[in-house]
């Protein structure tokens, strides 16, 4: 009889793993969980007049011009399923997190390669994306990504990685999108932890297409670069401001 008993909580056990490990593969609304594999980012600094383009009444950019590019993979996690991302940022005025980092407005950006993702975030958190896919390689002195947009290159970035040690780093990044009212805006509050692994840029290429949006948004200075490691996020859900 205990034999029987172990037997069937074996099994069900082993039911309850598959179903979660089908869960995490299965988009579904948020919160999310994400597990982050490759992440690089390269800090820039924008030109005034594409900002001014891209922001609606209401939104402000840091009068440095300050933003950045992202380009990464998430390995797993739950909610959003393995998936590639990317984006274009500036950092705005008036929404701080409590840790003091500032506001970020995403310009343009691309999520994938499930295009039931993409859409799911342009509707959700009123980001501009679409559709897109990233791809890696080692270097001899760190790593290059790259985004690809409807089968056409779109940013390739090349990092070089210090040797020096990573530091741990944790906080929580605000992302502001439109809201479905004119005038109105969402907040994503995105708490993350992991280790930034300081670097410098060597190369950041905007090779979209002149007719791709992204084509616009190219920065006037790349003042750092480096990479996340580690990296564990989440998406909460969408807060309306």
């Amino acid at each position: 009889m205990k034999l029987l008993l172990r037997v069937v909580q074996c099994t069900l056990a082993l039911l309850s793993f598959g179903a979660i490990a089908q869960a995490q593969d299965k988009i579904v609304s948020p919160p999310w969980s994400v597990v982050m594999g490759d992440y690089i980012m390269v800090g820039v600094v924008w030109d005034e007049a594409t900002v001014r383009q891209a922001l609606p009444a209401g939104i402000n950019p840091m009068a440095d011009l300050s933003g950045g590019i992202a380009i990464y993979q998430a390995t797993g996690g739950f909610g959003a399923g393995p998936y590639h991302g990317a984006y274009a940022f500036v950092n705005v005025e008036g929404f701080d997190s409590t840790d003091g980092t500032k506001g970020r407005w995403i310009m343009q950006g691309a999520y994938g390669p499930n295009e039931r993702l993409s859409a799911m975030i342009k509707e959700l958190y009123g980001w501009p994306v679409r559709n897109g896919s990233t791809a890696f390689e080692e270097t001899v002195v760190g790593k290059r990504g790259s985004l690809t947009v409807a089968g056409n290159q779109i940013y390739v970035m090349d990092v070089k990685i210090s040797p020096m040690p990573c530091a741990q780093i944790a906080g929580v990044a605000n992302y502001v999108g439109k809201g479905k009212s004119a005038g109105k805006f969402t907040l994503n509050e995105i708490p993350f932890a992991g280790e930034w692994c300081g670097g410098e840029p060597i190369t950041m290429k905007v090779v979209a297409p002149s007719a791709d949006p992204f084509s616009k948004f190219v920065p006037t200075k790349v003042v750092f670069a480096g990479q996340f490691k580690k990296g564990v996020v989440a998406f909460s859900k969408p807060i309306a401001r």
